[in-house]
């Protein structure tokens, strides 16, 4: 669950639930902050920060274009920022998403 952050083992009680590994999350304010300057730029957009181990900005339902633009933007401006932290920024078809480094559903499965 969680892109990977969580994980359950075959047989374990239903509301089990291990951590593959502890995250800190104070760079999620930072990346919620400008994130947020984007939501306000940029009609139809949303950040989805609910999860502990990442923080998504979602431009899916904005004009295809400007939102392209505007992730793009916020891609390198977050990937500039969050440089010298364990983070790993990626762009998906219609958002920008911060997430912990190691924290991916492949990482778990290896």
């Amino acid at each position: 669950a969680e892109d990977g952050y969580y994980y359950k083992w075959p047989g374990s009680p239903i509301d089990r639930w291990d951590v593959r590994l502890e995250v800190r999350a104070d760079w999620k304010e930072m990346c919620s902050l400008m994130m947020q300057t984007y939501t306000e730029r940029t009609t139809g957009t949303f950040i989805e920060g609910d999860k502990l181990a990442s923080i998504t900005w979602h431009f899916g339902s904005t004009n295809p274009e400007f939102g392209a633009i505007q992730g793009k933007e916020l891609l390198n401006h977050l990937k500039d920022t969050m440089a010298h932290l364990p983070v790993e920024v990626v762009m998906g078809k219609s958002f920008v998403r911060v997430r912990h480094s190691g924290v991916t559903k492949g990482a778990l499965a290896k």
